[in-house]
């Protein structure tokens, strides 16, 4: 038994260790991409022209950021230099303090270090908040490491996907925060830990029931159908109303629900039915036997937001699904590799009788939204879907996923030339139907990794799944698909972008958040075959030109090609000023298609 003990004793510190260093790599990479790099305090200078920093880590250069607020300097060695900004790093990081000497510092460290200095810098009060969601956010990768060894078998390539987000958002300063999450409901509910439960169900009267579908049937007939013969308990007076485990415990305490139990206007029954795997969000729940997808009301504040389904986006969302099906003739002719995954139903509770403040509260955490479930020829065997965000993270789990993805497409082929052709049709199916949506319809989807779900067949991109319609917004001066005066006038402002807005939604969320992560994963700090890698991300995009040119994407693009910045994200600021999400301002990131192209054998 001590020998047993001692041997687990060390696998724990490893857990943490690699929590914390993750921790601490995208403070880093947030800082330079929003402060250091517009500042002009950052460079990035090979390690043998400079006589201090971190010794004996790997990796061949040093990233130097000045602290000029701290009079502070820190130094990380990194593999390779990346044109976007997105370093693997290789070692922990050093600061030195006002002229004295190096010192390693730990993520607690580095934390507090460039939180003072955003304290000073934008002259706020101390960030206790930002401080405690970091923290947080390495304490839930800390239990989803110890938790992954303990979780039962996924059910194939594409739930380990979903599942396998271990560390999360690159450029995001907690991108594993899960706060109103206790230790115990990480293990239990986090998607990581590759965990599976059922929903936990309401009996609710009819008459308090809220839904709309435009499916083949209203949406409680939709669950009591996927309930099969575990819909009898609800008999001819009920319906079902499901909700995450999680909520269910957080509604029950709630003074408008326990008077609705006690007056028999609802009862709550617990679990019932099908597993479900938690998908990378966490909320939305995936059952291979069902037809839908079940996006759950979640009180917990996961990365910037709690995840709870405003009304005006389940109304939203049917109008989303409304406007893909009127485009589906036209995008599947020109498209037929796309597929976006509708949301055709919704419902949740509508208490009356504590006014309408408590009545809209309440019908947001109750809120349940129906989403499509995977086409019936996606299988795991051939025809493989999966999360894009599991493949091209700088982990070496996801590393480990995406370079077996690869092998299996091109097998006898060269490393650099397999990627090459790799990645070239995973652009061909991503850019030009995104595109030509904006461009032509005025539509705005959000084709981040974590909404982008990639088919492949024999390990080859073949087919692209875009989800996640609470994202979908319209541009209304290029938008006719459908009349906007049927939405009530919060749902068509909250739908509603302005042409820039929705031009930097969209190139942020294609251009830096997918395909930069993208090509620095597949590149693995080769520095020529990064350049490749854009270079073919120029081809789709000339091509595209060449064959749905406007007069609106040549002002777009024609900068884009020309080598202007791409917009990004700016999470770290967004947080740091205590803003909500949807406030988030922009930074400029260097763009590498300015490049004279690098002449190859590229056919």
């Amino acid at each position: 038994m001590l020998n047993t003990h001692a041997e687990k004793t060390p696998r724990r510190e490893e857990w943490a260790g690699m929590a914390g260093r993750r921790g601490q790599e995208v403070l880093l990479s947030c800082y330079c991409r929003e402060i250091a790099s517009p500042e002009g305090s950052v460079r990035l200078r090979p390690r043998s022209a400079l006589s201090y920093g971190p010794r004996g880590d790997g990796g061949g250069y040093l990233l130097e950021i000045d602290l000029p607020h701290s009079r502070a300097r820190i130094v990380v060695a990194v593999e390779a230099p990346s044109s976007t900004g997105n370093y693997v790093y290789c070692s922990p990081a050093w600061y030195q303090h006002h002229g004295r000497g190096w010192v390693v510092a730990d993520w607690q460290g580095l934390s507090r270090l460039l939180l003072r200095e955003l304290e000073a810098r934008f002259g706020t009060e101390p960030q206790w908040e930002l401080a405690h969601q970091v923290a947080d956010s390495v304490a839930v990768m800390t239990a989803i490491l110890s938790g992954r060894a303990a979780g039962r078998d996924t059910a194939g390539p594409y739930v380990e996907s979903e599942q396998g987000l271990v560390f999360g958002h690159s450029f995001h300063p907690a991108p594993k925060s899960r706060l109103g999450f206790s230790a115990e409901d990480v293990r239990r509910f986090s998607p990581e830990t590759r965990t599976r439960f059922p929903l936990h169900y309401f009996a609710v009267r009819p008459e308090s029931v809220v839904q709309a579908s435009v499916a083949d049937l209203p949406t409680t007939e939709l669950m009591r159908r996927d309930l099969g013969t575990a819909a009898d308990v609800f008999g001819e007076d009920f319906v079902p109303v499901p909700v995450h485990p999680w909520q269910a415990g957080h509604l029950v305490s709630h003074p408008a629900v326990a008077r609705a139990l006690q007056e028999d206007r609802m009862r709550y029954l617990g679990p019932l039915g099908h597993e479900f795997f938690p998908t990378s969000s966490l909320r939305t729940m995936y059952s291979p036997e069902l037809p839908f997808f079940y996006k759950c009301s979640l009180h917990v504040r996961i990365t910037n937001c709690l995840r709870k389904n405003a009304v005006y986006e389940l109304e939203g969302s049917l109008f989303a699904t409304r406007t893909v099906r009127a485009l589906e003739k036209e995008l599947g002719g020109r498209f037929p590799w796309l597929k976006m995954l509708e949301e055709p139903a919704f419902a949740t509770v509508g208490l009356d009788g504590d006014g309408e403040e408590v009545r809209r509260d309440l019908e947001e955490r109750f809120a349940v939204i129906l989403r499509e479930s995977l086409p019936r020829d996606v299988d795991d065997r051939v025809r493989v879907a999966r999360v894009a965000a599991a493949l091209f993270g700088t982990d070496a789990f996801s590393r480990r996923r995406l370079m077996a993805v690869v092998a299996e497409s091109a097998p006898g082929m060269g490393f650099e030339r397999a990627v090459e052709n790799w990645f070239h049709r995973y652009v061909e199916r991503l850019l030009p139907p995104v595109l030509y949506g904006f461009f032509h319809h005025g539509i705005v989807h959000e084709a981040h990794l974590q909404n982008t779900v990639l088919v492949t067949d024999h390990g080859s991109p073949s087919g692209l799944l875009l989800r996640d319609l609470e994202g979908f917004k319209v541009v209304p001066e290029r938008f006719s698909a459908l009349p906007l005066d049927t939405l009530t006038p919060a749902a068509r402002r909250a739908i509603s972008y302005g042409d820039e807005q929705g031009w930097k939604r969209i190139a942020y969320c294609l251009f830096v958040n997918n395909l930069s992560e993208t090509v620095s994963a597949l590149a693995g700090g080769t520095e020529r075959l990064e350049r490749r890698l854009w270079d073919r991300v120029r081809d789709v995009l000339v091509d595209f030109e060449r064959r749905f040119g406007t007069e609106d994407s040549a002002r777009r693009l024609g900068p884009l090609l020309a080598g202007a910045p791409f917009p990004g994200k700016a999470n770290l600021t967004v947080r740091f000023l205590k803003k909500a999400d949807r406030e988030a301002g922009y930074v400029l990131v260097p763009n590498p298609l300015g490049r004279v192209p690098e002449v190859s054998s590229w056919n």
